[in-house]
């Protein structure tokens, strides 16, 4: 999906470790982005090399953006409840 949208908030960028499928160590790269398509207002993530070419940008917030997003559903269950959790995943792919 493709939208025009403000960047109202650019969180800090952060990496962390974690061990991979195969066992092997890695490291998480994501920057989160609130923004605003004048009706909605979502957070939206970078990851991996996005996050990291974008890692010191200073977004001028006055200005649109055309950002190109992929959004999915995430199903967990809760440890302490055993409920069905759901989360929203916006992840962004482009932006200019």
């Amino acid at each position: 999906m493709e939208k025009l949208v403000v960047v109202l908030q650019a969180l800090p960028f952060e990496e962390r470790p974690f061990v991979g499928k195969d066992g092997s160590n890695q490291v998480f790269a994501s920057r989160k982005l609130i923004l605003s398509d004048g009706v909605d207002t979502f957070q939206a993530e970078m990851t991996g090399d996005t996050a990291r070419a974008n890692k010191d940008v200073q977004y001028d917030m006055t200005t649109l953006h055309r950002v190109q997003i992929q959004m999915s559903v995430r199903k967990w269950t809760a440890k302490d409840t055993n409920a069905e959790q759901y989360a929203n995943d916006i992840r962004i792919i482009k932006m200019a």
